[in-house]
Order: C-alpha cells, then sequence, then structure tokens
C-alpha cells in the first residue's frame, strides 16, 4: 500500500490544500492556539470528550468578545455621540435645501465633518468592530473545517486513522484500488500537483474529507482488527466534532438537526438587530436612515442565515453565542450604560456651548 501512495498521485482539492491567505492566516493561526488551549480545558471536564468541539468554540466565542469589549463600549460611545448631533447634521442639510449638485454636496460634507471635529466624535469608530469581526468569521470558518490542524486531541485520532490504513495489510488491493480510485480521486480537480499520499499529514488531508458512506465502504472492505480499531477511532472523532448530533466541521444544510444552526442565527439576528433600532429610533430623525434601519433588521438575519448554512455549522455556534452575548451586552447598555453617556454628553455640550 505504501509503495503505491509514494508513486504520488493528484488527490487534493483547493478545499483541502487551500490556505486562509494574508489577512485572515495570522489571525487563524492566533486563534488556533486559544482554540486547542480551550479545548483542553474543556476535556478536563469530560470523561468522554463528547461535545467538546462545540463547548471549545463556545469559550473562544467569550474570549474573542471578552477582547472586543472595549471596542464595543467605544462603538456604543461613538453611537450615542452621533445620534445626538442628528438634529444639528438636519440643520446642515435644511440649509441647503433639496440641492444634489457637487458643490452643495461638499459644502454639507464638511460643515458636517466640522461638526464632528467640534464634539470631537469620530463617526467611523462604531464600524471598527464589525470590520473586526469579518476577518475572525472566516479564520474561524478555516480553523473548524480543518480542526486536526489546529486540534492536538484531533489531529491525534486522524494519526491513529492514517496509520492504521497505511500500514494494514491490502493483499485484495482494496486501498490502491477502490478506495483510490473511487472515493479519493473524485475528490480531486484536474491540474493539481501530485502529493505523497505515504506521508500522514497527506493522508490526514484525505480522510478528513470523507463521508460516512465513503467510511462504510472501507470499514466493509477491511479485515476485521482493522475495522474494529477504525470504528473506535472514528466512534472518538464523531463524539467531539459533532455537538446534539450537529457535525459541526460541515455545513448543517437545510435538514434536522442542521437546520437548528441557521434558524436559531437568524433569530438571535433580528433580537440583536431590533434592539439596536431600538436604541436609536428616537434620534434617527432622518427618513433614509429610518428606512435603511427597517431593511437592515429584515436584511441582517437573512444574511446571517445564508452564511450559516454555507460555512461549517461550528461557525454558527459562534455566531449564535456572540450574537446572544450582544443581545444581552445591548440591553443592558440600553438600560444603564447609555443615560449614563447621554448624561456626560449633556455636561458636555453645555461646556461647548460655554466656550
Amino acid at each position: 500500500m505504501i509503495n503505491f501512495l509514494t508513486n504520488g498521485t493528484s488527490l487534493l482539492n483547493n478545499m483541502i490544500q487551500g490556505e486562509p491567505g494574508i489577512i485572515v492566516g495570522p489571525i487563524t493561526t492566533f486563534l488556533g492556539y486559544i482554540l486547542n488551549a480551550v479545548f483542553e480545558f474543556a476535556w478536563l471536564f469530560s470523561t468522554t470528550g463528547a461535545h467538546t468541539l462545540g463547548i471549545a468554540i463556545i469559550l473562544l466565542t467569550i474570549i474573542t468578545r471578552v477582547l472586543l469589549f472595549p471596542l464595543a463600549m467605544k462603538q456604543q460611545k461613538s453611537m450615542v455621540a452621533t445620534q445626538r448631533l442628528m438634529p444639528e447634521i438636519a440643520k446642515i442639510k435644511a440649509k441647503y435645501g433639496n440641492s444634489k449638485d457637487k458643490a452643495t454636496q461638499q459644502k454639507i460634507a464638511m460643515e458636517t465633518q466640522a461638526l464632528y471635529v467640534k464634539h470631537k466624535i469620530n463617526p467611523l469608530a462604531g464600524c471598527l468592530p464589525a470590520l473586526i469581526q469579518m476577518p475572525i468569521f472566516f479564520a474561524l470558518n478555516f480553523m473548524i473545517r480543518q480542526a486536526f490542524r489546529f486540534i492536538n486531541r484531533i489531529d491525534d485520532i486522524y494519526t491513529q486513522i492514517s496509520y492504521t490504513l497505511l500500514n494494514m495489510q491490502d493483499d485484495g488491493g482494496f486501498l490502491s484500488g477502490i478506495f483510490l480510485r473511487e472515493i479519493a480521486a473524485p475528490k480531486v480537480p484536474e491540474g493539481m500537483q501530485p502529493f505523497d499520499l505515504s506521508v500522514v499529514e497527506n493522508f490526514q488531508k484525505i480522510i478528513h474529507v470523507m463521508t460516512p458512506e465513503e467510511w462504510d465502504v472501507v470499514l466493509y472492505n477491511v479485515s476485521d482488527n482493522v475495522r474494529y480499531t477504525l470504528e473506535n477511532l472514528l466512534a472518538q472523532k464523531t463524539s467531539i466534532d459533532h455537538f446534539f448530533g450537529i457535525n459541526l466541521i460541515e455545513m448543517p444544510g437545510l435538514s434536522f438537526p442542521g437546520i437548528i444552526i441557521p434558524i436559531l442565527a437568524v433569530v438571535t439576528t433580528f433580537a440583536s438587530s431590533y434592539l439596536m433600532m431600538k436604541a436609536t429610533a428616537k434620534t434617527a430623525t432622518d427618513p433614509n436612515q429610518q428606512l435603511m434601519q427597517r431593511v437592515m433588521i429584515y436584511m441582517m438575519p437573512i444574511m446571517m442565515g445564508y452564511f450559516t448554512v454555507t460555512f461549517a455549522a461550528g461557525v454558527g455556534i459562534y455566531w449564535i453565542t456572540i450574537t446572544i452575548i450582544q443581545v444581552a451586552q445591548q440591553y443592558l447598555v440600553n438600560k444603564y450604560y447609555k443615560p449614563k453617556l447621554e448624561a456626560q454628553f449633556d455636561e458636555k455640550d453645555k461646556i461647548i456651548s460655554v466656550k
């Protein structure tokens, strides 16, 4: 078997050997260390390892939210400050009427910018958390889809599976024939560079994308001893990377139980968008701004529902968790933090008016 594989064959597709890129790559590496650490922490409290990947993702989400908390508070402060200036900005626009010529629009922009400078407000400050969130989103998808590259215990299981298959007696030619021809080869687009499948790291990339049906074919064609070993290893893998019956490494799809992920993503995103709109409703006097808010309260949930269907299910767990935290945070901000901020800005506006 090993001698056959050493000849090399084009078996890696872009999903298997693709890398996250220059921007997402460093974030992926950094979060990968954290994910492995929180996975080991969760493992300490598990006797079987069941649901450990899902618990690790939730812990990673909480850590990520804690790290981004200062930016979230800065976003809230910027939002409140910007909302308070809306009446002044509306006056500037009213002064120039409905003129749409370039010169008039430039004057409106300059006076609006001067108003921001006077009150020491950066209107783009509120966008930073959202901009940071997207690379994290894509990095997490890459990490979960290839969890064996970042989580040591999953890597150990994949290594044992690889050695079990590579070192088995293949007198019937199953692995060098049906396995490569009907299971591995169809996953590969033409034109990919060949690589050495006798290398365990390469073989792991193949078994990582095998379906349950393909594993059934493998188990049917190996000896009893090999089958027993593989069944135990695959059971360990399933126990780790499944969360209440949902495979976190694969896309959840639209069937039960995976459909639960996008449904919860839509519901929690709608709740978060609604609370955000409620917080700005009183100061959003511009009809265009009001229309945009109404559109976003429905578009964001739809968009996140789509993302969580097409990304790894573990990314959906991340999004649902972080949105629940955001809903709780927004509720507390609206009830306690925002009134204090408004009082601070009232005092600041009095000072500015005196000057």
